[in-house]
């Protein structure tokens, strides 16, 4: 069960131009969040990203969702990306462009959740009575390649000019990677959705405090504006996005 929601899309204080799209789609019992970190150094980031949002919009329409389970909602939404993703790539191609947008994705139906992500936006949940922040994606970037993980160093891997580059985004590369988990909603969970502009900008560790302790129980919009307020006094030198999500257990 979907108890509140709040959403934020900003350029930043730095960027002429906001590359992110967002979308909230829900009721009480089921729900589709997304935020799309169109990719900045390249072109038009802000068209890959609207591109998977209206994409996936569309698709959460024509879906008998009734009659689905939310594994097979989860699986039917993967062959969604991947078909959008190959129609912004040969787009683009097409143009002699390179670009994409990363993708976390979520599906609230009953009382299960699927995150779907590709690209190095994140989804985070935490417990609305106490506990800490948890990452629930990895991030699609080369030092997290399996290859680079085991040969390099932390350090050698911050000194290496791939650093941080996506190793996988919508509409970049013609073959993507999706990757899934789904699982049981708890008692009053709060998930965050949210780019990188929220969480290189804002002290997570920090920020899992405004889920917990005294501060637990306040209102989903409250624990955004904090996280922006952070995003803001860390200079905000790029796009930020983020959708934060309250449930329960129906």
């Amino acid at each position: 069960m979907i108890r509140e929601v709040a959403s934020v899309t900003d350029k930043g204080l730095v960027r002429n131009l906001n590359q992110d799209s967002i979308l909230v789609r829900y009721d009480q019992d089921e729900g589709l969040f997304i935020v799309a970190d169109g990719m900045g150094g390249h072109s038009k980031g802000e068209v890959a990203s609207a591109a998977l949002v209206s994409s996936l919009s569309s698709w959460w329409d024509r879906e008998d969702r009734a009659e689905m389970n939310l594994t097979d909602l989860a699986f039917s939404c993967m062959g969604q990306i991947n078909k959008v993703s190959s129609e912004i790539y040969r787009e683009f191609s097409s143009e002699g462009l390179l670009g994409g947008t990363t993708a976390a994705v979520m599906i609230l139906k009953g009382n299960e959740y699927a995150i779907l992500s590709t690209g190095d936006s994140r989804v985070y949940r935490s417990s609305d009575t106490g506990g800490e922040l948890i990452l629930m994606t990895r991030d699609d970037v080369w030092q997290n390649s399996p290859e680079i993980a085991k040969k390099l160093s932390e350090e050698e891997k911050r000194r290496d000019p791939k650093f941080g580059k996506l190793t996988s985004a919508v509409g970049a590369m013609p073959e993507i990677k999706v990757s899934l988990k789904i699982g049981p909603l708890e008692n009053k969970q709060i998930f965050l959705l949210c780019s990188d502009g929220i969480y290189k900008a804002c002290d997570m560790v920090r920020a899992s405090k405004y889920f917990t302790g005294m501060t637990a129980g306040r209102k989903a919009s409250q624990i955004l504006d904090r996280i922006t307020k952070d995003v803001i006094e860390g200079g905000a030198d790029d796009n930020y996005s983020a959708i934060l999500v309250k449930t329960k257990r129906s």
